[in-house]
């Protein structure tokens, strides 16, 4: 046994239900005095402050299961039985005359540390570095500057994959330091990632920087009959989005590096228009022409794969921004008044009747998207073309709880089959009826895992720490799996 452990385990008195332990950093093992630590149960909170050697106890504690937690500022949270940093924790089940000992391990962040420097090696000071986490449309989660070496470090990083990309800094003589990603490329398609673990520091990550020139776009909006306000928008496949508004219709953007971007226009007044232009930036461009067009209308047309009859009025379809601008509409189709949506790359997600699933999404004129994308154009009719089958796989079973069936309780379902979760359209839930009984239905041909467990924030990660079972479903299969309650 540790001897903090053992020191904690010594505080414990024979007293009835005393929960102790102590509070240690993950990676060295030392204690980490002045955490934070809290019993939790059904809204009855004990807290206390570990001491100087990471030691806590909690005496008289009522019967019944109590989630134990510690943290502390620069550390994850963590629970007692977690498996996985954002995972749930392990209720500890108190009885009267328990004594439990328990030891709580926090983590830190991962961080990322590098230089930047010219081409002459040389270290660049006061240089923006900015960390983006991956994904389709990466998303800024941190940023660091270089100290007069070059050096810089980017602390306070969750687990996952980024990208690490120096910022544009204009200098003198109209001459910039142009951005570049780790891996030397000034996109996305070349750059390279990191994937980042739990007190994890990635060093080295040095990155040259290029000069060049920025360059500035402007233009002007055209629209027929004009509109209180016109909000014109620029953005990048780093999410780099600025926002220019003129009453007259100018816009004007300056300081960009060269790359590609998308140019949207919208009305803010009682006539919707849009605009949309694809740009490669090279060079300054100016008196540039957005003409303004009424949005266009979502279409959408369903077919039974296997020939069967669909009931569009148990469809609902719901359209994401598939770029860095936000946006979503969720409709029940067929809709009651036409659909327009902004200019730009959609997805479109499907959610059938629960006895059917998505075998394709298409979009007309969207070569080179992916299966569920759609490229909006101002003007222009936006048509999908979603086809469904009626030969879903089913799966249904009992949920029990210290061995009797469970009633309310809820069950989630994960595909683990990329081409399964893409037409899934995420993770699903159900709750168990009197008996504890659930079931899902319309689920496309693949594996999934099922976990039932009282999940805040079901994600990926947090129903793989709860574990659960794995299953392969076949298409009009119909399996049967039953499940405990974690």
């Amino acid at each position: 046994m540790p001897p903090l452990l053992a020191a904690a385990l010594l505080l414990a008195s024979a007293q009835a239900a005393t929960i102790g332990g102590v509070v240690v950093e993950n990676r060295s093992g030392r204690p980490l005095a002045r955490a934070k630590v809290t019993l939790t149960q059904k809204g009855q909170v004990l807290s206390a402050l570990a001491g100087d050697n990471g030691q806590f106890r909690f005496s008289e504690v009522g019967a019944g299961a109590w989630t134990l937690a510690a943290e502390r500022a620069g550390f994850f949270k963590a629970q007692y039985g977690q498996k996985k940093w954002n995972g749930p924790g392990t209720p500890i089940m108190v009885d009267p005359e328990r004594i439990f000992t328990a030891e709580l391990r926090l983590s830190r962040p991962a961080a990322i540390t590098g230089t930047v420097s010219d081409r002459n090696q040389v270290g660049i000071p006061s240089q923006t570095v900015v960390v983006y986490r991956a994904g389709r449309s990466p998303r800024p989660a941190a940023s660091a500057v270089t100290d007069d070496r070059g050096v810089y470090r980017v602390s306070g990083l969750s687990p996952g994959r980024y990208y690490v990309r120096t910022a544009a800094r204009p200098l003198s003589h109209g001459y910039s330091l142009l951005p570049v990603f780790y891996g030397q490329a000034p996109g996305i398609a070349g750059a390279r990632y990191l994937d980042l673990d739990l007190d994890q520091e990635v060093g080295d990550i040095n990155i040259q920087v290029e000069h060049g020139r920025l360059c500035k776009i402007s233009g002007v909006v055209v629209w027929p009959d004009r509109p209180a306000q016109v909000s014109v928008t620029l953005f990048s496949e780093a999410n780099f989005a600025e926002q220019s508004q003129n009453g007259a219709g100018g816009f004007r953007f300056e300081q960009l590096p060269p790359g590609a971007y998308d140019l949207v226009a919208e009305s803010r007044g009682s006539v919707p228009l849009a605009g949309h232009q694809r740009l490669v930036i090279g060079g300054d461009m100016e008196g540039l022409t957005v003409e303004m067009l009424p949005p266009p209308v979502l279409e959408v047309s369903f077919a039974d794969r296997d020939g069967g009859q669909i009931d569009t009025r148990l469809v609902t379809v719901v359209a994401k921004r598939g770029d860095p601008l936000p946006g979503e509409s969720r409709l029940v189709w067929p809709a009651p008044e036409p659909v327009r949506l902004t200019p730009g790359r959609w997805e479109i997600e499907v959610v059938p009747s629960s006895n059917l699933y998505v075998v394709s999404v298409q979009g007309a004129n969207s070569p080179g998207l992916t299966w569920n994308e759609v490229l909006v154009r101002p003007g222009r009719s936006a048509s999908i073309a979603v086809t469904l089958s009626s030969r879903g796989g089913k799966v249904s079973g009992t949920v029990r709880r210290a061995g009797a069936p469970a009633p309310e309780a809820t069950v989630f379902l994960e595909a683990l089959d990329a081409q399964a979760a893409e037409r899934l359209g995420g993770i699903r839930r159900a709750s168990t009826n009197p008996e504890g009984n659930y079931v899902f239905m319309g689920l496309p041909p693949g594996q999934y895992r099922l976990v039932s467990a009282a999940l805040s924030n079901p994600s990926p990660e947090a129903l793989e720490a709860a574990g659960g079972k794995v299953i392969q479903i076949a298409e009009a299969a119909d399996e049967l799996l039953d499940l405990e309650e974690k």
